[in-house]
């Protein structure tokens, strides 16, 4: 595998303009788990999911600069990091550059740094390397620091919207149980020995409301009780079935 292979740089995707837009590759993870070893900068691109190669690296600049930025960011911190006995020391291999970026490294060194730093992707990088794939979903966003102030939930697909809001009504219902020992009517949520999801439902519907002009709850449009049950049902029978 070429690491500077600048032929693998080609439009993946033109927008409405008709201007070609480049995105970086997923790294062969399959590869990388039997390599020991690369370039510095070609391990930070690893950490963010992306396939270390001058093209991708291009592809990350002029697609989405954010993340590049990031990329810049961490890679000036491990630079920083990499010397003799440190965390991440530099190994000799016939084909380290001159430059610090070009120094080799043990990816497995990167990956034990980011988990120390607490970078937010890092589990992508670890299971990359421990399985030799990655999930496609889990592959989403990565390399970027999601904060709290970065989250734009009105910017994510409505299905991904909608399955947030679910989950947050579940999550309320269960900090209400939690936190009220003489929580009314738990017999209620019960069918016999499993879940009542009609009623699940309608206490989602109940969460997921707001008042109108007249000072009544309403249903968010989409968030009806029978809806929200199929949906919990749903998901309890694809986690008995995973």
């Amino acid at each position: 595998m070429a690491i500077d292979d600048l032929e693998n740089k080609r439009p993946r995707q033109a927008d409405e303009s008709g201007t070609h837009v480049y995105f970086p590759d997923q790294p062969d993870w399959n590869y990388w788990k039997q390599r020991e070893g690369c370039r510095l900068w070609c391990a930070v691109l690893l950490s963010m999911n992306i396939e270390p190669s001058v093209a991708s690296r291009e592809a990350l600049r002029v697609g989405d600069p954010d993340k590049y930025q990031h990329y810049k960011k961490r890679l000036k911190i491990v630079n920083a990091t990499c010397r003799p006995g440190s965390v991440i020391p530099p190994i000799e291999h016939p084909l380290s550059g001159s430059k610090p970026s070009e120094r080799w490294v043990l990816v497995s060194d990167v990956l034990k740094f980011g988990i120390a730093a607490n970078w937010p992707d890092i589990y992508i990088f670890d299971r990359g390397l421990t399985n030799g794939s990655v999930e496609s979903g889990e592959a989403l966003e990565i390399g970027t620091e999601n904060t709290v102030e970065d989250f734009v939930f009105d910017d994510l697909p409505k299905g991904e919207r909608y399955s947030i809001l679910r989950f947050g009504a579940l999550l309320k219902l269960v900090e209400t149980w939690m936190l009220n020992d003489s929580f009314p009517n738990k017999a209620a949520f019960l069918n016999g020995d499993q879940l009542n999801y009609s009623a699940i439902g309608r206490e989602m519907q109940r969460i997921l409301s707001k008042k109108d002009k007249d000072g009544k709850l309403q249903p968010l449009a989409n968030f009806l009780a029978q809806s929200n049950g199929k949906k919990a049902s749903d998901a309890i029978k694809a986690v008995q079935t995973s």
